[in-house]
Parts: structure tokens; C-alpha cells; sequence
């Protein structure tokens, strides 16, 4: 509820007990204060009452991490490329997967390698296969 619609509420409660009226300005001042002192908690804050213990616990949500591309927006398939690798020791062995994703399609490509020794030969087996596979179709 806001400072007015408080003010109408309040203006009703002091007319039946013959009390004076606050200002809709002071309880503006009253709500800043109780929200500084962190007396009325967050909307969006899930609250949870346990009754074995008695307490009241409130959750704040968490804030959604930006994805980190600048201002940059893709418009078409193929346009925006997240690539990485990983290497994975088993067995005494050790391989390492190129990975690819395509954010606007949400298309994912992994394959694996003996070695990391030319990313050039990564990148291009990774158009070979989406152009020979979606292109067709998006295009």
C-alpha cells in the first residue's frame, strides 16, 4: 500500500476513536523510516513461518546475472557463437571436447579430441556441420 491509501485508511480509524489525522507527507516519512530500519520487508521477498521454532524467515530474491556480451543483439541463426573446451583425464587417458552453442537457435555441438593443438580445425568442422545440417532449414 502507498502513502494514500493509507491515509484513507488511517483518516477512517481516527474518526471513529476522535484522534487527530496524520498528513499523507508523514506517513511517507513513517514507511522510509520502517523500510531503512528494515521493519517492513521487501514485497518480493518470499516469507516463511516455522511454527516449530516460531521464526519468521524472508528470502530475498536473487538478482539474474547479465549475460556479458555487450551491446550486442543477435538477429538471425548463427550470429552470436559461445565456444569452449574441456579437458577430461580418465582412465589414464586424456581428452579434451570443443563445445559450441548457438544462442539464437539454442543449438549445441560437442566433439571430442586427442590433442588442442589448432583451433582453426575445431571452428571449421563446427560450420562444416551446422551449415550442412540447419542451414537449409533457417536460411
Amino acid at each position: 500500500m502507498g502513502q494514500d491509501t493509507l491515509k484513507v485508511l488511517l483518516d477512517e480509524f481516527c474518526e471513529g476513536r476522535k484522534i487527530k489525522s496524520l498528513s499523507a507527507s508523514t506517513i511517507a516519512r513513517i514507511i522510509r523510516y520502517l523500510k531503512d530500519k528494515n521493519e517492513i520487508p521487501n514485497p518480493k521477498a518470499k516469507i516463511s513461518f516455522y511454527a516449530k521454532t516460531g521464526k519468521l524467515v524472508i528470502r530475498e530474491k536473487k538478482k539474474k546475472k547479465k549475460l556479458r556480451r555487450g551491446n550486442y543483439t543477435p538477429y538471425s541463426p548463427g550470429d552470436l557463437v559461445q565456444m569452449d573446451s574441456i579437458s577430461i583425464f580418465l582412465d589414464g587417458i586424456k581428452r579434451y571436447i570443443f563445445c559450441a552453442a548457438l544462442l539464437k537457435t539454442r543449438f549445441g555441438f560437442a566433439y571430442a579430441y586427442k590433442s588442442l593443438t589448432s583451433e582453426n580445425a575445431y571452428v571449421e568442422r563446427f560450420k562444416e556441420y551446422y551449415t550442412r545440417t540447419f542451414c537449409r532449414r533457417h536460411f
